[in-house]
């Protein structure tokens, strides 16, 4: 159900924070606690319930890390998970286990898509000292960060970023979730294909998602010699 996305998406969060960590500490003293940075628009649908779950997730690593009890094995045992009509078919288990290791959560908001307000947001976190950065926001905020983060070495995940050319040699700390959207244009290709339409018109939206999209789109419809493209938009 799509009330349980948030929730799945945080646990796949933390459990890649944990990875993060501990590639980040394997050449190094470990540390008692680690500050995470959620870098998130005030715009997003998602707000109410990232602000709700981001300090549920950190709560039960805290506790997972640091029982004994038999519930310790789950990250997510089901009696913790909050109330919702079904619940997901599985949970995944904590993929590591740090004793003595604590995290904490620090949120940084910014306004809408402005440049500034996302600098300024990003730099905040840096500022606390997290060592990782996560942000369930778009492709051109993602982009954003990702510039700062990358050259002061912060890890930075992002959760639902697609755009097929924000992969840039020079962003070597960024780990994306999501697929590019390279995987989409392979497919709308082959549908086209299947049903051979072969006069195509482009709609894309103003932004790095759509613009980048189309654009992968469209590249691969030109090197298809049987298809025209008569409008890109």
């Amino acid at each position: 159900p799509n009330r349980l996305f948030p929730l799945r998406m945080i646990i796949i969060m933390l459990q890649n924070t944990v990875l993060l960590l501990l590639i980040m500490i394997s050449d190094s003293e470990i540390s008692h606690s680690y500050k995470v940075g959620l870098l998130i628009s005030s715009n997003n649908s998602q707000l109410e319930a990232m602000e709700k779950l981001a300090p549920f997730s950190i709560q039960r690593f805290n506790a997972n890390h640091t029982s004994h009890s038999n519930e310790s094995s789950s990250l997510f045992p089901p009696s913790s998970l909050p109330s919702s009509p079904s619940s997901p078919a599985s949970l995944p288990s904590s993929p590591a286990s740090f004793p003595g290791v604590e995290l904490s959560l620090s949120v940084a908001k910014y306004t809408g898509t402005s440049l500034p307000s996302i600098f300024r947001a990003t730099c905040d976190l840096v500022n606390q000292g997290v060592v990782t950065v996560i942000t369930p926001d778009g492709s051109n905020e993602v982009a954003s960060a990702a510039d700062i983060l990358t050259s002061l070495k912060v890890p930075l995940i992002a959760v639902i970023a697609t755009d097929p050319f924000i992969r840039r040699s020079n962003r070597t700390n960024m780990l994306l979730f999501a697929p590019s959207d390279e995987y989409q244009s392979r497919a709308i290709l082959d549908l086209l294909t299947h049903f051979k339409w072969y006069e195509v018109a482009i709609i894309a939206s103003n932004s790095n998602y759509g613009l980048n999209g189309g654009n992968s789109i469209h590249q691969r419809l030109t090197e298809e010699r049987n298809f025209i493209v008569k409008v890109i938009t």
